[in-house]
C-alpha cells in the first residue's frame, strides 16, 4: 500500500490554481500577440480580427482588462502601419470591433 498524497495546506491551493490561470492567461495573450505579429499581407486584417474577438472574450468574461487587451493588440499591430497601407485607423477599428464581437460570447477560465 501507498501512502495518500499529502494534502495542501488551506491557503495553498488557491495560489497554485491563481498562478495556473495567470500562466494560462499568459500564454493566450502570448499567442495572440505572436500570430498578429506575425500576420502577412492578404490575412492580417483576419487575424487581428480573430486575436480581438478571442481577447474580447476574456475582456466580457471578467478575466482581462480593456485597456491591457487593446494594449497587446496594439503593439503587435504596430509593425504593419504603413504596409500595404495599413494604418492605425484601420488597426485601432478591427481591434474595437473584434473585441465588441468577442464579448458578446464572454469566456472565463476554468478553475
Amino acid at each position: 500500500m501507498t501512502p495518500a498524497p499529502p494534502q495542501p495546506e488551506p491557503g495553498e491551493q488557491p495560489t497554485l490554481r491563481l498562478r495556473t490561470r495567470r500562466r494560462y492567461l499568459q500564454a493566450i495573450l502570448d499567442g495572440e500577440r505572436d500570430a498578429v505579429t506575425g500576420g502577412q499581407p492578404g490575412t492580417r486584417h483576419s487575424t487581428l480580427l480573430g486575436a480581438a474577438c478571442t481577447l474580447g472574450r476574456l475582456v466580457a468574461g471578467g478575466e482581462l482588462d480593456a485597456h491591457d487587451a487593446r494594449s497587446v493588440l496594439l503593439d503587435a499591430a504596430a509593425r504593419h502601419v504603413g504596409v500595404d497601407g495599413m494604418t492605425h485607423r484601420e488597426i485601432a477599428a478591427t481591434i474595437n470591433d473584434g473585441i465588441q464581437y468577442g464579448a458578446q460570447r464572454p469566456r472565463r477560465l476554468a478553475d
